[in-house]
């Protein structure tokens, strides 16, 4: 723009009149008002594996000339980080022309096109389908069975993490079934997958589950058949068999055969069985029918002894309607009469 100039009198005896400007230095350039923005902020976030912020663009211009107002401006914004946590986010402002038409972003210069702003970035919550608390056997406690978790869903792209579980104690340490909640520990996973960006939602941080204990099976040590003569039954006299010694809770194995010394227990129906025969024999198969009785029995069945063997002799002597008989051993049953 053409600028046109008008001298006046200065100091020191300085009289405007005494002064002309040359016909070349007559005109001037009228530069770019300095203006500044601030009050800009960013929008929070769920993780999504980037650094795109959401910068607003209502901010504040200080400096513009009176009763000029330029439009919206426009901002872009990239947190330092991509992960979870509250990060720094550089803004970067563009200005842009007013809606009255002579109000134009050109006529000014934006001295901070730049601004330091933060914001968080929030964990994204993850799905998982329904765990599993395996059976255990009774073991004297209320610690529950190992936990198979379910299956993580909802990661961003091809990020993944693992999942452990934990379930909370049983009411009572006896053989039932019994509900446990499952709480979830999130661990980095492959792909740059953080656990820290990652979260389990309330409903599927824990889980109601339902799981069993079930009876530990004791083992009868020793037990003898003893022999008897034949008498037309297959009954068996058993003597010397007993549960084997109690161990303390948190010792020995759950296939041990051991019961635990916080029960009071002891074999029942050890003294008594059945041959596989009434016939007299020897090496004949006994079969039992052993359990367990006392405070705490519940939680245990009874392994019945597979190597039960007795013998049967022959050689009584019976009588029938006076009619003196004999039995002897042997595979067949011989009744002669004895009295011829």
């Amino acid at each position: 723009s053409a600028v046109t100039y008008t001298l006046a009198d200065g100091v020191n005896g300085g009289l405007a009149s005494n002064y002309s400007l040359a016909a070349g230095s007559a005109t001037g350039v009228i530069t770019a008002k300095g203006v500044t923005i601030g009050g800009g902020s960013v929008l929070g976030k769920v993780y999504d594996g980037n650094t795109t912020a959401s910068v607003t663009a209502s901010v504040t211009i200080t400096g513009l000339v009176a009763g000029e107002a330029l439009g919206t401006t426009t901002a872009t914004g990239t947190f330092a980080s991509k992960d979870v946590g509250t990060r720094s986010v550089a803004a970067s402002y563009t200005l842009t022309d007013g809606a009255n038409p002579l109000h134009l972003a050109g006529n000014y210069n934006l001295l901070n096109p730049t601004e330091t702003l933060s914001a968080a970035i929030t964990a994204k919550g993850l799905s998982i389908t329904a765990p599993l608390i395996g059976s255990k056997v009774y073991d004297g406690n209320t610690t529950a069975g190992v936990v198979t978790v379910g299956t993580l869903s909802g990661f961003v792209g091809s990020e993944t993490v693992t999942a452990s579980g934990a379930a909370a104690n049983y009411s009572s340490a006896n053989v039932g079934s019994y509900s446990s909640a499952v709480t979830y520990t999130l661990a980095d996973g492959v792909n740059g997958g953080l656990a820290s960006n990652y979260s389990l939602a309330a409903g599927s941080a824990t889980g109601v589950i339902t799981a069993k204990i079930t009876a530990k099976s004791l083992t009868v040590s020793g037990g003898a058949v003893t022999t008897k003569v034949y008498d037309g039954t297959t009954a068996a006299a058993i003597t010397g068999a007993g549960l084997q010694l109690a161990i303390s809770v948190g010792t020995g194995t759950s296939t041990d055969g051991k019961p635990y010394s916080v029960d009071s227990v002891a074999l029942a129906g050890g003294t008594s069985g059945t041959f596989e025969r009434y016939l007299p024999g020897t090496l004949i198969p006994v079969s039992t029918t052993m359990s367990v009785t006392g405070s705490g029995s519940g939680n245990y069945t009874v392994t019945q002894p597979t190597t039960l063997k007795g013998e049967i002799t022959g050689s009584a002597n019976l009588n029938r309607n006076g009619v003196a008989l004999a039995v002897n051993s042997g595979s067949f049953l011989h009744i002669r009469d004895t009295t011829a």
